[in-house]
């Protein structure tokens, strides 16, 4: 693989060696059906559109298992188009990607059509597509992810230009828990007339929207934004020895994480989805909890990128935790039956104003040189660390396992004697790191970390619903002493106190529940039995 190269593809990819399609279209991320039938409806008015027929689309993305392809800046699909007419279209089409805040995106196309029905397996032996795969040295590709895709469509005139404006609806198939995900999509694409043209038909609709329908623009193209939304490495076949050297899985997973964290900085960025923000954090902990482990491999650069990785996620997780507190509150409130309506929206309001204040400090940390700079570098020490100065995964595995399991035994031990908040909040990040282990080590040892696995996932919600409440109650603390002391805002104030109260008795009843004996030792069992295994 080259040297020194980013994880996330870069602005201007390798020209395409053939003579490409200039693509030129718009993208924005639709939250639903309503916000959709707006944007079309002003359209119509600013444009003018002509329904075209409703076709039904099918994406198979390709790529090496390392994502290479991507990597330099490319996305591949297999494509059949479907109409109700009857007409069917079979395509080997390859984008440049070009990411990012403009919501005009700029991008070379080459389409290689296919006579039929075709597979990973089954892709023709020559043609210009078949050329940009071998010139990047994929010569057996494997399917990244698949999509459905309802594309309606329609054709606008604006400034003598032509477009196809679309409302897509697409379904990603094969996510981590086996069921579809959806997302939706405003696509408006130039088919002739100056470029410019498209740049002020979307100046002119973002100015003249209603302020309830918002524009957002999609910073991702839907092979990114599907492979997000599904969470998993493309190669879920992948399996590694216990004799292999640990330098593999460690790569392996560590560029799986990276990947992961640059699409949610990007989701993020939107502004639109809270778990940008969220898959964000959880992979810098997935990162640190791995890089604690590769020492033998990264040395003093490990103990280094966990820190700065550290200082990235406490940067951004206060807007988390906002979320997670607003998102419980407002639970808290509909079951408060006497709450004035008004008193309601004021405290909404209270809640928005805090989130709009963390949420522009996130954003600045996020868009900054430094996090792309931490990024880079973090891929090229992966690309250039020596593979040959780690253990075997299997003393890797018993290593990990027994220190992790060491700690969590502490934890419990502590619980037991102390059973107060700070106690049970640090269980539960050595129950998050055991299990971050655990799922690492799954390519080696398959299904039989699951059982245990399962067992620590439950107790971690638990003792996280409890973590959430004494977060809350600190936040609410916060929150309520930023609320001035007026008449108006008596009832607020009398409601935060009543929510403190909630909250402090569930912190109370998950503790009690937590340090039960029975609880323990079910606990201590599976653990030996996991590491007897072993």
């Amino acid at each position: 693989m080259p040297r020194n190269r980013t994880e996330s593809p870069p602005t201007r990819p390798k020209k395409i060696p053939a003579q490409p399609t200039r693509e030129i279209e718009a993208k924005f991320l639709l939250a639903d059906e309503a916000e959709a039938e707006a944007i079309l409806t002003l359209l119509g008015e600013m444009t003018g559109l002509t329904e075209k027929q409703t076709v039904e689309v099918a994406d198979t993305y390709l790529d090496s298992p390392d994502l290479d392809l991507w990597r330099a800046g490319f996305g591949c699909r297999i494509r059949h188009k479907s109409a109700a007419d009857g007409t069917s279209v079979w395509s080997l089409d390859c984008k440049s990607i070009d990411p990012g805040s403009d919501p005009v995106k700029c991008r070379d196309e080459i389409e290689q059509r296919l006579p039929g029905p075709a597979s990973p397996a089954e892709l023709p032996v020559t043609g210009p597509v078949i050329d940009l795969l071998r010139a990047h040295g994929i010569t057996q590709c494997v399917p990244v992810i698949s999509l459905q895709n309802r594309r309606r469509r329609h054709i606008a005139t604006y400034q003598g230009a032509t477009f196809e404006v679309s409302i897509d609806e697409v379904v990603v198939k094969h996510s981590r828990d086996g069921s579809d995900l959806r997302f939706r999509e405003l696509e408006v694409e130039r088919i002739d007339g100056a470029a410019e043209s498209l740049h002020n038909l979307v100046e002119v609709l973002q100015t003249r929207l209603p302020l309830s329908v918002s524009l957002c623009v999609s910073r991702l193209g839907k092979m990114e934004r599907a492979f997000w939304l599904g969470g998993r490495h493309p190669d879920l076949n992948r399996r590694f020895q216990a004799a292999e050297l640990a330098a593999g899985l460690l790569k392996f997973q560590l560029q799986h994480d990276l990947r992961i964290m640059r699409l949610s900085r990007e989701v993020a960025l939107e502004g639109r989805d809270p778990e940008g923000i969220h898959r964000l954090r959880t992979h810098v902990r997935r990162v640190r909890a791995t890089l604690a482990a590769c020492r033998p491999w990264l040395g003093a650069e490990a103990v280094a990128f966990s820190r700065r990785f550290k200082a990235l996620a406490d940067a951004v997780g206060e807007l988390r935790d906002h979320d997670v507190y607003t998102a419980a509150t407002l639970q808290l409130l509909d079951g408060f039956v006497l709450l004035n309506t008004q008193t309601r929206v004021r405290l909404t309001q209270v809640l928005e104003d805090e989130r709009l204040a963390i949420a522009d400090g996130s954003s600045s940390v996020l868009a900054s040189a430094e996090v792309e700079d931490l990024l880079g570098a973090f891929q090229t020490v992966l690309d250039q660390a020596p593979s040959n100065s780690t253990p075997t995964l299997a003393k890797l595995a018993a290593t990990e396992l027994a220190r992790r399991t060491r700690s969590l035994r502490k934890k419990m031990a502590r619980v037991i004697k102390a059973g107060d908040d700070e106690s049970l909040h640090e269980l539960r990040i050595s129950i998050k790191k055991l299990r971050y282990v655990l799922e690492f080590h799954e390519p080696v040892f398959g299904g039989r970390l699951r059982q245990l696995t399962s067992v620590l996932r439950g107790l971690q919600d638990l003792l996280g619903e409890h973590q959430d409440a004494c977060v809350a109650i600190e936040r609410g603390n916060q929150i309520a002493g930023r609320v001035p002391l007026t008449a108006e805002n008596r009832d607020v104030l009398i409601t935060f106190g009543r929510l403190q109260q909630e909250r402090e008795r569930t912190a109370a009843v998950i503790r009690e529940r937590f340090v039960a004996r029975k609880g323990r030792k079910a606990l201590a069992r599976e653990l030996g039995q996991v590491i007897k295994n072993l």
